[in-house]
Protein backbone atom coordinates (compact mmCIF):
# COMPACT_ATOMS: atom_id res chain seq x y z
CA UNK A 1 0.00 0.00 0.00
CA UNK A 2 2.82 2.71 0.54
CA UNK A 3 4.50 1.71 -2.69
CA UNK A 4 1.18 1.90 -3.95
CA UNK A 5 0.49 5.49 -2.46
CA UNK A 6 3.80 6.86 -2.75
CA UNK A 7 3.36 6.29 -7.23
CA UNK A 8 0.04 8.00 -6.93
CA UNK A 9 2.27 10.84 -5.04
CA UNK A 10 4.41 10.77 -8.11
CA UNK A 11 2.57 10.22 -10.89
CA UNK A 12 0.39 13.14 -9.51
CA UNK A 13 2.20 15.49 -7.23
CA UNK A 14 -1.43 17.36 -6.47
CA UNK A 15 -3.19 14.61 -5.53
CA UNK A 16 -3.34 15.43 -1.71
CA UNK A 17 -5.93 12.54 -0.84
CA UNK A 18 -2.60 10.07 -1.58
CA UNK A 19 -0.60 12.42 0.31
CA UNK A 20 -3.32 12.57 3.21
CA UNK A 21 -2.94 8.55 3.23
CA UNK A 22 0.30 8.15 3.11
CA UNK A 23 0.92 10.55 6.02
CA UNK A 24 -1.48 8.86 7.83
CA UNK A 25 0.24 4.98 6.92
CA UNK A 26 3.56 6.17 8.03
CA UNK A 27 2.16 7.18 11.13
CA UNK A 28 -0.21 4.80 11.81
CA UNK A 29 3.17 2.48 11.45
CA UNK A 30 5.39 4.38 13.69
CA UNK A 31 2.75 4.30 16.41
CA UNK A 32 2.71 0.59 16.53
CA UNK A 33 6.71 0.45 16.74
CA UNK A 34 8.13 0.54 13.40
CA UNK A 35 11.37 2.63 13.10
CA UNK A 36 12.00 5.21 10.59
CA UNK A 37 14.24 3.33 8.70
CA UNK A 38 12.08 0.61 7.40
CA UNK A 39 9.73 2.70 6.03
CA UNK A 40 12.39 5.19 4.39
CA UNK A 41 13.70 2.37 2.98
CA UNK A 42 10.49 1.15 0.99
CA UNK A 43 9.64 4.72 0.26
CA UNK A 44 13.42 5.45 -1.06
CA UNK A 45 13.11 8.61 1.30
CA UNK A 46 15.10 10.34 3.93
CA UNK A 47 14.42 9.28 7.37
CA UNK A 48 13.66 13.36 8.11
CA UNK A 49 11.18 12.80 5.52
CA UNK A 50 8.75 10.20 6.71
CA UNK A 51 9.64 11.46 10.00
CA UNK A 52 7.94 15.09 8.97
CA UNK A 53 4.92 12.90 7.13
CA UNK A 54 4.11 11.21 10.80
CA UNK A 55 4.00 14.72 12.24
CA UNK A 56 1.27 15.66 10.30
CA UNK A 57 -1.49 13.08 11.56
CA UNK A 58 -3.26 14.31 14.46
CA UNK A 59 -2.35 12.53 17.72
CA UNK A 60 -6.29 12.14 18.03
CA UNK A 61 -6.18 9.96 14.83
CA UNK A 62 -4.05 7.19 16.17
CA UNK A 63 -4.86 7.03 20.39
CA UNK A 64 -6.67 3.29 18.98
CA UNK A 65 -3.05 2.14 17.84
CA UNK A 66 -0.84 -0.30 19.82
CA UNK A 67 2.23 -1.94 19.27
CA UNK A 68 1.57 -5.47 18.32
CA UNK A 69 3.23 -8.38 19.05
CA UNK A 70 5.70 -8.31 15.70
CA UNK A 71 6.88 -4.86 17.09
CA UNK A 72 7.69 -5.58 20.60
CA UNK A 73 10.80 -7.48 20.14
CA UNK A 74 14.37 -5.13 20.45
CA UNK A 75 14.67 -5.48 16.19
CA UNK A 76 10.79 -5.57 15.06
CA UNK A 77 10.74 -7.60 11.75
CA UNK A 78 11.12 -5.19 8.62
CA UNK A 79 7.93 -4.03 6.46
CA UNK A 80 9.09 -5.64 3.69
CA UNK A 81 11.65 -8.74 3.23
CA UNK A 82 14.07 -7.98 0.86
CA UNK A 83 18.10 -8.27 0.48
CA UNK A 84 19.67 -4.80 0.29
CA UNK A 85 21.51 -3.99 -2.56
CA UNK A 86 24.59 -1.73 -2.55
CA UNK A 87 26.98 -0.09 -4.82
CA UNK A 88 30.39 -2.31 -4.57
CA UNK A 89 33.47 -1.07 -3.38
CA UNK A 90 35.27 -0.69 -6.51
CA UNK A 91 31.95 1.80 -7.43
CA UNK A 92 32.15 3.69 -4.14
CA UNK A 93 36.15 4.85 -4.32
CA UNK A 94 35.72 5.59 -7.92
CA UNK A 95 32.52 7.61 -7.39
CA UNK A 96 34.08 9.50 -4.72
CA UNK A 97 37.09 10.69 -7.12
CA UNK A 98 34.44 11.79 -9.76
CA UNK A 99 31.80 13.73 -7.37
CA UNK A 100 34.24 16.65 -6.82
CA UNK A 101 35.03 17.09 -10.76
CA UNK A 102 31.42 16.10 -11.79
CA UNK A 103 29.74 18.53 -9.39
CA UNK A 104 31.27 21.65 -11.63
CA UNK A 105 29.01 20.02 -14.30
CA UNK A 106 26.52 22.58 -15.89
CA UNK A 107 24.38 22.31 -19.08
CA UNK A 108 26.46 23.53 -22.01
CA UNK A 109 29.45 21.31 -20.63
CA UNK A 110 30.81 19.71 -23.56
CA UNK A 111 30.71 15.89 -22.79
CA UNK A 112 33.99 15.29 -24.39
CA UNK A 113 35.71 16.91 -21.37
CA UNK A 114 37.16 16.49 -17.91
CA UNK A 115 34.11 17.74 -16.48
CA UNK A 116 31.97 15.92 -19.19
CA UNK A 117 33.28 12.87 -18.85
CA UNK A 118 34.14 12.58 -15.02
CA UNK A 119 30.06 13.74 -15.05
CA UNK A 120 28.83 11.01 -17.17
CA UNK A 121 30.72 7.90 -15.66
CA UNK A 122 29.44 9.21 -12.26
CA UNK A 123 25.64 9.06 -13.90
CA UNK A 124 26.60 5.49 -14.95
CA UNK A 125 27.40 4.33 -11.65
CA UNK A 126 24.33 5.64 -10.37
CA UNK A 127 22.07 4.15 -12.98
CA UNK A 128 24.03 0.89 -13.30
CA UNK A 129 23.11 0.74 -9.22
CA UNK A 130 19.86 1.81 -9.72
CA UNK A 131 19.30 -1.43 -12.31
CA UNK A 132 20.83 -3.66 -9.98
CA UNK A 133 18.23 -2.51 -7.14
CA UNK A 134 20.52 0.16 -4.84
CA UNK A 135 18.42 2.71 -3.44
CA UNK A 136 19.26 6.80 -3.77
CA UNK A 137 18.93 6.37 -0.25
CA UNK A 138 21.54 3.64 -0.02
CA UNK A 139 23.74 5.20 -2.40
CA UNK A 140 23.38 8.71 -0.22
CA UNK A 141 24.80 6.38 2.77
CA UNK A 142 27.39 4.88 1.11
CA UNK A 143 28.74 8.50 -0.90
CA UNK A 144 28.26 11.15 1.71
CA UNK A 145 25.57 13.05 -0.14
CA UNK A 146 22.25 13.73 0.59
CA UNK A 147 19.11 11.15 -1.45
CA UNK A 148 17.70 14.52 -3.19
CA UNK A 149 21.09 15.74 -4.01
CA UNK A 150 21.42 12.21 -6.20
CA UNK A 151 17.93 12.62 -7.36
CA UNK A 152 18.45 15.68 -8.51
CA UNK A 153 21.10 14.91 -11.06
CA UNK A 154 19.42 11.89 -12.04
CA UNK A 155 16.50 13.61 -12.91
CA UNK A 156 18.51 16.22 -15.06
CA UNK A 157 20.24 13.56 -16.87
CA UNK A 158 16.94 11.19 -17.63
CA UNK A 159 15.32 14.61 -19.16
CA UNK A 160 18.71 15.64 -21.07
CA UNK A 161 17.78 13.85 -24.44
CA UNK A 162 14.59 13.33 -26.06
CA UNK A 163 13.49 9.69 -26.45
CA UNK A 164 14.84 9.55 -30.18
CA UNK A 165 18.49 10.23 -29.19
CA UNK A 166 18.90 7.76 -26.46
CA UNK A 167 21.10 4.94 -27.42
CA UNK A 168 20.33 1.48 -26.94
CA UNK A 169 22.33 -1.62 -26.04
CA UNK A 170 22.26 -3.52 -29.34
CA UNK A 171 24.91 -6.10 -28.73
CA UNK A 172 22.63 -7.88 -26.38
CA UNK A 173 24.93 -7.22 -23.38
CA UNK A 174 24.04 -6.04 -20.58
CA UNK A 175 23.94 -2.06 -20.62
CA UNK A 176 26.09 0.37 -18.26
CA UNK A 177 23.09 2.33 -17.61
CA UNK A 178 19.37 0.78 -17.50
CA UNK A 179 18.10 1.31 -21.13
CA UNK A 180 14.84 1.85 -21.22
CA UNK A 181 12.45 4.71 -21.93
CA UNK A 182 13.61 7.85 -19.59
CA UNK A 183 17.48 7.11 -19.27
CA UNK A 184 20.62 7.53 -20.60
CA UNK A 185 22.82 4.81 -22.18
CA UNK A 186 26.33 5.12 -22.44
CA UNK A 187 28.00 8.22 -22.11
CA UNK A 188 30.74 8.41 -24.48
CA UNK A 189 31.43 11.53 -26.24
CA UNK A 190 30.80 10.05 -29.44
CA UNK A 191 27.53 9.05 -28.91
CA UNK A 192 26.05 11.88 -26.61
CA UNK A 193 25.14 15.18 -28.03
CA UNK A 194 25.87 18.46 -26.28
CA UNK A 195 22.95 18.95 -23.84
CA UNK A 196 23.32 22.60 -24.92
CA UNK A 197 22.61 21.86 -28.25
CA UNK A 198 19.87 19.65 -27.33
CA UNK A 199 18.29 22.17 -25.21
CA UNK A 200 18.20 24.56 -27.70
CA UNK A 201 16.78 22.49 -30.52
CA UNK A 202 13.12 22.82 -31.82
CA UNK A 203 10.39 21.01 -30.12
Amino acid sequence: MMLELQLRILESPRDTSARSALNLLCAQLRRRGYSLQAMAEILDLSREAVRQKTEQVPDELLSHILPDASTMRQTPSPLLERPRAWLTAEEVARARELIPVAARHRAPTPPDSEVGRAFGELMNIYFAGEARGVTTYTMAQQLDLTPAAIKHRMARVRGTLPPSMRPLSTDGAPPTVLDRPGRLGDFSPETTPNPAEVASSPG
